[in-house]
């Protein structure tokens, strides 16, 4: 097995291990590539190297000219600023008004889509710290435990989704105590009527362009509300690490050097099929979703052990169209070691060669979430120029969100459907 991309000086944050080799979870800082692909015989066309050769025939990814071709919408710059949101020491702090400190029966987060994602690394970054329960809802009707005892904070970057208002008016009527985060919309609007407090967010992004600053948010939001302590103080520091990070993964970094870059291209003309604990969920579907939304592919989302006692069965009759992707933890328990090694072997008995692991060092708990998302952000940006396709356009998801809100409007006429 040759090392391809094996560096020897300076800091590593990515390790993306194939599946043909265990690599040592002791290797410090190292960044290492592993791929089984380079192992062809002489004689036949090296499938790795003749992807390269096809991406730079057809859209390089280290030519700004014919980035800024593709990347019409500057996509690659929201994702640039991913970790400056989140060192905006002083912003949204006080928002929260002083007295609404209390404990909570239940903590809910309402959100869809790229807002919902904000929730998800908040559940997986704060859950254990928090004494209460916390759930996250991506629907409209709400459990009868989201009551007088619940903090609800609702995020809906436009402040105009359907799912969100509907959700927000329930648990309004419910008596829970609210929060809201958006950049306007009806939102907005119900926060000023109600006397909510509202995290206002930048206008102008696309929603999953938001996610950090969502993330303060809501950081901001639990903390000065008083379900945690000492969130906030760890933003700034993940702000820090991610900064680094993106040093080595940006669009002045060479395709030589960039692990996003070349772990994009691994995953050309193939259906990503990404797994990941359960503790690293809001990676593994931010991933799903950025594929989706940035790179237009469909991506295949599982979460292990469940994985295991299902779809694993499957996995074998799809070996030759997908591309594993495994998302680890830098930190593992023994269990957790074995369970993703022997899953990871199993899939290879199956016939998928070439998977991909993606493990990022991060200092802090949240960092150890939001590098390796920065990274897999990156990567599906790139996917997108790589297929000649403008990241940033999601027409589909527009064009559902116009029809099914004039049905809604439509149904709302109704005397017998108007909402109390």
């Amino acid at each position: 097995m040759r090392n391809i991309l094996s560096e020897r000086g300076g800091k590593r944050n990515a390790e993306l291990v194939s599946s043909s080799r265990h690599l040592d979870h002791n290797l410090g800082n190292n960044v290492e590539t592993y791929d089984s692909s380079l192992n062809d015989p002489p004689s036949v066309p090296n499938p790795y190297i003749r992807m390269i050769q096809l991406s730079n025939m057809t859209h390089s990814l280290d030519d700004t000219v014919a980035i800024s071709r593709v990347d019409r919408g500057d996509m690659l710059g929201a994702v640039a600023r991913f970790p400056d949101y989140l060192s905006e020491t002083g912003r949204f702090l006080g928002i929260v008004r002083a007295g609404r400190e209390r404990s909570y029966d239940n903590i809910a987060l309402v959100g869809m889509g790229g807002s919902a994602s904000a929730g998800d690394f908040l559940q997986d970054w704060l859950g254990e710290r928090i004494l209460t329960e916390l759930a996250i809802f991506r629907q409209p009707k709400l459990p009868r435990s989201v009551g007088k005892g619940t903090l609800l904070i609702a995020f809906s970057y436009s402040g105009n989704t359907w799912e969100t208002l509907e959700a927000f008016h329930m648990a309004r009527r419910r008596g829970s105590s609210l929060v809201a985060v958006s950049s306007g919309g009806k939102l907005e609007k119900l926060c000023e009527k109600w006397d909510v407090p509202l995290f206002r967010l930048d206008t102008g992004l696309a929603p999953r362009a938001a996610l950090t600053q969502m993330i303060r948010a809501g950081t901001v939001a639990l903390q000065e509300s008083g379900a945690t302590s000492g969130s906030i103080e760890e933003l700034a520091r993940t702000g820090d690490e991610l900064r680094q990070l993106r040093k080595r993964i940006g669009t002045d970094v060479s395709s030589s050097k960039n692990k996003a870059k070349l772990f994009a291209s691994k995953l050309l003309g193939k259906v990503p099929a990404v797994y990941s604990l359960y503790r690293m969920a809001s990676v593994a579907r931010r991933f799903k979703n950025q594929l989706a939304e940035n790179s237009k592919v469909l991506a295949i989302l599982g979460l292990l052990p469940e994985a295991c006692h299902n779809e694993l069965e499957a996995s074998g009759k799809t070996a030759n169209s997908t591309r594993l992707v495994l998302i680890r933890d830098t930190v593992e328990n023994r269990e957790e070691q074995a369970l993703l090694d022997t899953f990871r072997r199993v899939t290879r008995g199956q016939g998928a060669h070439g998977s991909l692991e993606v493990k990022i060092r991060g200092q802090s708990e949240l960092g150890r979430l939001l590098a390796p998302a920065l990274f897999l952000d990156y990567a599906s940006v790139y996917l997108a120029i790589l297929r000649g396709t403008d990241p940033s356009p999601t027409p589909w998801i527009a064009s559902y969100k116009a029809r099914y809100a004039s049905v809604i409007a439509s149904d709302r006429g109704s005397p017998t459907n108007q909402r109390p």
